[in-house]
């Protein structure tokens, strides 16, 4: 056990993350920490996975006073993962280096890596919702479909240079042959069964590096995540009219689209659906239950 009253942070990192650059800035970084009046554990991951270990057995043995996580999305979900399951509560800050940070960005953590280090030690605690699915945590995002894809296929290259439209256009060309999944949705107080291509299960403004898409009303601590489900459009008009919602943010009066806070969804169909979790590949999934945890973790924010 770790020295009575002594402050402690430990610091998982992907050394792999933004092509290195935490490497490049463990110095700098461990000054902050140290100048801040912590005592650092520094721990590079090594595999997929042990992000979450690690978090785990740190916040269940009351190790640490805080956890910093540097990295993408995808570490950042494991280290929360892992403190979820430890059934405690630490403040979690977050050193952003992956390649889209949508998370990061709706908690505004800056870009710069020793700015967000600083943050973490210094930002503002932020109790926020979390979710799991078939109790399986996602901190975010949880997604399947035509969009989903094509917000990861998309090159950041195309995205930086023409925005949104990239994300829309590449969408546009796969529309001759996109897929459709027939799926029954029952949320607290509604029942829908419908053809979709598309399915979000959101707590965060920004998906893929796209800000907007998700509403203008996001709020990461009310107990409720935003349910975004397109349906199969019956020609280009309708499916312009998606883009054109998508883009404005204006989902709630979209008659192809399914837009709803909810704290709990079941969704019933027949065939498997792909999901990702964050930005990461989540598994094939026939039925699901997502049940909203209202303000189960804590992290370390540049929102004031």
């Amino acid at each position: 056990m770790k020295e009575k009253n002594l402050k402690r942070i430990l610091f998982i990192y992907n050394p792999f993350a933004g092509k290195g650059r935490i490497r490049a800035k463990l110095p700098e970084i461990i000054d902050t920490f140290s100048n801040a009046g912590y005592e650092v554990i520094v721990y590079p991951t090594k595999a997929k996975g042990d992000a979450t270990e690690k978090a785990l057995q740190y916040a269940k043995e009351q190790y640490c006073e805080r956890i910093v996580c540097a990295g993408g999305d995808g570490t950042f979900a494991e280290v929360a993962s892992g403190v979820l399951q430890s059934g405690k509560n630490l403040p979690l800050g977050f050193v952003s280096a992956g390649t889209t940070n949508d998370f990061a960005s709706s908690l505004q953590i800056p870009d710069q890596i020793v700015k967000a280090a600083e943050l973490a030690v210094t930002g503002t605690p932020l109790s926020s919702d979390i979710a799991t699915l078939n109790n399986h945590p996602f901190i975010y995002s949880a997604a399947f479909g035509l969009f989903t894809d094509v917000t990861y296929d998309t090159s950041q290259i195309a995205k930086n240079v023409i925005g949104r439209l990239a994300y829309f256009l590449n969408g546009a060309g796969k529309l001759t042959n996109v897929k459709s999944y027939h799926l029954k949705l029952t949320t607290e107080d509604i029942q829908i069964e419908d053809d979709f291509i598309d399915g979000l299960i959101v707590n965060t403004d920004s998906v893929a590096g796209f800000k907007g898409i998700t509403g203008k009303n996001v709020i990461f601590d009310d107990g409720y995540f935003e349910m975004i489900f397109i349906k199969m459009p019956k020609n280009l008009l309708d499916f312009n009219s998606i883009i054109n919602c998508l883009y404005t943010g204006e989902l709630e009066n979209s008659p192809n689209i399914y837009f709803k806070k909810i704290r709990e969804l079941t969704i019933e169909t027949d065939s498997e659906l792909v999901w990702t979790f964050d930005g990461e590949y989540g598994g094939d999934i026939r039925n699901a239950k997502i049940e909203v945890l209202k303000q189960r973790m804590t992290y370390i924010t540049g929102i004031s």
